[in-house]
Order: structure tokens, then C-alpha cells, then sequence
């Protein structure tokens, strides 16, 4: 599935990272139940001291994988930010 090309390359980037601690996945491609529709729940655990340098960073991050279509930014539980490729 694309979603998994899609993962892998911004995984790939956000290990190299040293602010980030963690990546995980969330929703149905975590259970092993997505499709070609599925959206990417992808997390990152970064400590509270490196948010302010790291958060501005996310949208580049997922363009330097695809360009973007859409983004929104969110805070529930959790700054997080919606996007669409």
C-alpha cells in the first residue's frame, strides 16, 4: 500500500533527528486493517524542551516526501497536523 511507502520515507527522515524519541502508528494501519483508503495516524514523541524548535518543522518534513495538498493544524490532545498529499 502507498500509505507504507509513505511512512517508511518520513520515518526514515524523523530517525535521523535527535529531538524525536519515538514513532508510532495509530488506527487502522496499526491493527493491520487498513486499505487503500486508510489514513496515516503517525506519531512522534518528542520531550517537551524540543517542542518549540521541532513543531515548526513538521510540515517540511512530510513535503520533503510528497508535496502537500492540504494541511491543518490542530491541537487536540496533542499538537497535531492534518494533511493530504
Amino acid at each position: 500500500m502507498k500509505q507504507w511507502q509513505a511512512i517508511q520515507a518520513v520515518a526514515q527522515d524523523l530517525r535521523q533527528r535527535p529531538e524525536v524519541k519515538g514513532i508510532f502508528i495509530k488506527g487502522s494501519l496499526a491493527k493491520d486493517q487498513g486499505d487503500e483508503w486508510s489514513d496515516v495516524g503517525l506519531y512522534c514523541l518528542v520531550d517537551q524542551g524540543d517542542l518549540a524548535g521541532f513543531l515548526p518543522q513538521r510540515i517540511g518534513i512530510l513535503e520533503a516526501y510528497r508535496p502537500l495538498i492540504y494541511t491543518s493544524e490542530s491541537d487536540f490532545v496533542g499538537p497535531q497536523v492534518v494533511a493530504a498529499y
